[in-house]
């Protein structure tokens, strides 16, 4: 991951990297952190390997999760800015235009 950023901030330069709010930036890295912590467990307490395994699937999931979810955020807001609404499209007939007793009840 480390090896690709750099090879982005490289060829594309800094510009196009990706920003991270401050406070999901520094919960992911401290996902990543205690999972590379836990990584080296099973060494010292092999008994409890499915544990520390566990673990470190879940911390490192947690990372991956902020980090990603915080890139979609990001692309949505872009996304959002650039589009113009689109209007509404009624799914059912209203009642005036002779539609369906539950277009009528509503």
């Amino acid at each position: 991951m480390l090896a690709a950023l750099a090879a982005k901030f490289a060829v594309e330069g800094p510009q196009t990297m990706p920003t991270y709010c401050p406070k999901r930036g520094k919960t992911s890295l401290l996902c990543f952190f205690l999972a590379f912590v836990v990584f080296p467990l099973p060494e010292i307490f092999p008994r409890l390997y499915w544990l520390s395994h566990s673990l470190w699937h879940c911390l490192i999931g947690a990372g991956y999760y902020i980090l990603y979810s915080e890139l979609l955020d990001e692309q949505r807001q872009s996304k959002a800015k650039k589009l113009p609404r689109r209007p509404r499209v009624m799914l059912h007939a209203t009642a005036a235009e002779g539609g369906s007793d539950r277009a009528k009840a509503a």
